[in-house]
């Protein structure tokens, strides 16, 4: 292993007579590894470093040259030949490392701004922001320790959780029991034109059955509670009431149909920007994406640009429709835009066609609907005192 170590070169020595030569090399004490033998004018040795110091003093009118190293020589000659693109691959490990490790992107999910906005100051005193260095699993740990130390009248729990180099931070705020308070005395009337399917009532008193016809404004639960036709109190009513009510709806549908969907598949990619010329790391790329993009590094003198992206594939879909698909797919856009709108438990009975028209290039179908909604809203009731309610007595 020490020899192998050592610093040898193999070297070519040219010259008129290169068996003269040699006999003077032998002369001078330089020890020869290894020869090989060209022809009278060209031969090849194996020496040591040091030894081709003393060769080079006496070389005269030889021509002689390094063929190639050994040893530490042949990882210096290395190095020294190939210096520019190992300290190129070592700036660009750097660069990776720095941008894998850098934070681009913090995101606090909560409905309140204000306490948002409290959790976002804490993260940032604790350098979770953009632009610093990502923690370890102890840090975070740490950090969400301190949280809910500082909020704990306010947070539930607190959830950091890293997606590349952002940080998605989720928290459940404390729900503090709330005193019951006094409620105005109120009834739950109808909203439209309605036959009711079910009455859950848990306050006042139930005056419409299943199957009965409601219109706008007729009380489904009242607030009023009467004894032998007698009002003995007021309460606010709760409860819930769900009908069958009906729309008449129009929609046009073109014939030519196209549509992008995404997969369902995601990926988060870096991509290089050069001259307008957009070059992405990743194998395997979407062929029709959404992109998300968030520029890391910009040069405002060079055409140069770094991001990081999050990619959703998509598929285009283009179909030419007949009469019949196009008033399917017309009443599926009917069907869609209705469920928007519907909330828990509410759904679609029934959808009906009731008259098909063609205009150049798209139809037009008329639709009358039938939903199952809840068509209680809360109205106050008039007031009446106590001493009122016990004169009636």
């Amino acid at each position: 292993m020490y020899e192998k170590l050592k610093d040898n070169y193999l070297v070519s020595i040219e010259g008129k007579n290169v068996y003269e030569f040699l006999k003077r090399i032998i002369k001078e004490g330089i020890e020869i590894k290894k020869i090989n033998y060209q022809d009278i004018h060209h031969l090849f040795l194996l020496i040591s470093k040091e030894d081709y110091k003393t060769l080079m003093k006496i070389k005269t009118s030889y021509k002689i040259k390094i063929k190639k190293a050994y040893g530490r020589a042949l990882i210096k000659q290395f190095l020294k030949k190939h210096a520019f693109y190992l300290f190129s691959l070592c700036i660009a490990f750097c660069f990776l490392f720095f941008l894998t490790h850098i934070i681009t992107e913090v995101e606090v999910i909560h409905t309140d701004k204000k306490l948002r906005e409290a959790l976002t100051e804490v993260l940032e005193k604790e350098q979770i922001k953009k632009g610093s260095f990502t923690k370890s699993y102890e840090q975070i740990q740490e950090i969400k320790k301190k949280i809910m130390e500082k909020y704990k009248e306010n947070i539930e729990w607190v959830e950091i959780e890293q997606v590349g180099t952002k940080y998605i931070v989720r928290l459940e705020e404390r729900i503090l029991p709330i005193k019951e308070v006094e409620k105005v005395p109120s009834h739950i009337v109808s909203n439209s034109y309605a036959i009711v399917k079910e009455v859950e009532a848990t306050k006042g008193v139930i005056m419409k059955q299943k199957e009965s016809y409601v219109k706008p404004g007729d009380i489904l639960i009242s607030g009023d509670i009467y004894l032998n036709e007698q009002l003995k109190d007021q309460v606010a009513s709760e409860g819930t009431v769900y009908g069958e009510v009906w729309y008449t709806t129009t929609v046009e549908y073109p014939y030519f149909y196209e549509e992008v969907k995404e997969t369902g598949k995601t990926k988060k990619v870096y991509t290089f920007t050069f001259l307008n010329k957009r070059i992405e790391l990743t194998r395997n790329p979407f062929e029709e994406k959404k992109i998300r993009a968030k520029t890391i590094l910009k040069n405002n003198v060079f055409p140069i640009s770094f991001q990081y992206e999050t990619q959703k594939e998509v598929v285009t879909i283009k179909q030419n429709l007949t009469k019949e698909e196009a008033i399917n797919k017309a009443l599926e856009e009917i069907k869609k835009k209705i469920e928007e709108s519907l909330k828990e438990k509410e759904y679609i009975i029934s959808i009906k066609k009731l008259k098909v028209e063609e205009n150049n290039s798209k139809i037009i179908v008329e639709a009358f609907v039938s939903v199952y909604k809840n068509i209680g809203v809360r109205q106050n009731a008039e007031i009446i005192s106590r001493e009122e309610i016990g004169s009636e007595e």
